[in-house]
């Protein structure tokens, strides 16, 4: 389901944007070119650099949040604003609607769109996840969270869009239509912004309402008991060597190659050696990218797919 409310419309509209972060301006750029009057408020000071496209864009700014942050008809969250942020207090006591980016965007991703999060590997599942599909002939934008904006690949026609979805941008979300998710795990991370973990785990878990009737949520077979839904296609991952569960949609590993049960069919998804990065956790991240995208193309050997895959930086090399 499409988002048709007050995010909908924003030709004409008076916006805010909290944060002129990548995101903020990003969502900026992509307001104004929709016909919006932005305005853009940040608690820090701003580099010359980021005033002089605000300059060019024709968006006014303050160094500083102040109450003219709040003449808007709405304000749009970037990636990390706390819920305990001042001015979002002050927004609800003004009756100010606030609205965060996914939900400004979601109208606007043309495409299935398929959104992964989680603690740890989620970065690297949605890069792999949209190097398979790339190198199986669909055109596919990798964004969000992992450094391309959503705002920078919005309104462009895409096969597939992967999603990487932090735990902040899950918070605000609303109105997020998704054809499929994977969530790689869940620990302990970002108390400070949540609270507790359990509201951290709630917000993880949240992504699974986002699944459309129909699609795919893939996770790990601890959190089976928080993704139950008759209307979804759910793919649970074992620890390696281990078979999940007796019955169900399964990713399973041998010795030698990792194995996916697939409405009742097993299929080879990979070896080992296919995988071009180090250590064990990442062929739990090529299994849960491979079974995604055996959710969208069909199970089939991703092992020669995975040719050319670079990784990401900062990460375990």
């Amino acid at each position: 389901m499409k988002h048709t409310g007050m995010t909908a419309r924003i030709t004409n509209r008076t916006v805010t944007v909290i944060g002129a972060g990548v995101s903020g301006r990003s969502l900026t750029r992509f307001l104004v070119n929709h016909g919006a009057h932005v305005f853009v408020s940040d608690r820090n000071a701003l580099s010359s650099e980021v005033c002089r496209e605000l300059e060019t864009l024709g968006v006014e700014w303050e160094e500083g949040h102040s109450h003219r942050a709040l003449e808007a008809d709405f304000l749009v969250l970037s990636s990390g604003i706390p819920p305990s942020a001042p001015l979002v207090k002050e927004a609800a006591n003004a009756a100010v609607p606030v609205v965060g980016e996914v939900d400004v965007l979601s109208p606007y991703l043309r495409g299935a769109v398929i959104g992964v999060t989680g603690s740890n590997g989620k970065s690297t599942t949605t890069a792999i996840a949209g190097h398979l599909l790339r190198q199986a002939g669909y055109r596919t934008a990798v964004a969000g969270n992992i450094g391309t904006p959503l705002a920078d690949i919005a309104d462009d026609q895409w096969d597939y869009v992967i999603a990487e979805l932090s735990s902040f941008q899950l918070h605000w979300a609303r109105s997020l239509s998704l054809s499929g998710a994977v969530l790689t795990n869940i620990a302990p991370d970002h108390i400070d912004w949540h609270g507790t973990f359990e509201q951290y785990a709630a917000t993880k878990r949240k992504i699974n309402d986002f699944v459309l009737p129909g699609g795919f949520l893939v996770c790990p077979q601890q959190e089976l008991p928080y993704m139950q839904r008759d209307d979804v296609k759910i793919v649970s991952l074992g620890d390696k060597g281990s078979c999940p569960d007796a019955g169900g949609n399964v990713l399973s590993s041998t010795e030698t190659s990792w194995l996916l049960r697939l409405d009742g069919e097993w299929h080879r998804l990979f070896s080992g050696a296919d995988v071009p990065l180090a250590g064990s956790h990442n062929e739990e991240n090529v299994a849960m990218a491979g079974a995604c995208a055996a959710c969208l193309i069909g199970p089939r050997d991703v092992g020669p797919l995975l040719q050319g895959f670079q990784g990401l930086a900062h990460r375990c090399q």
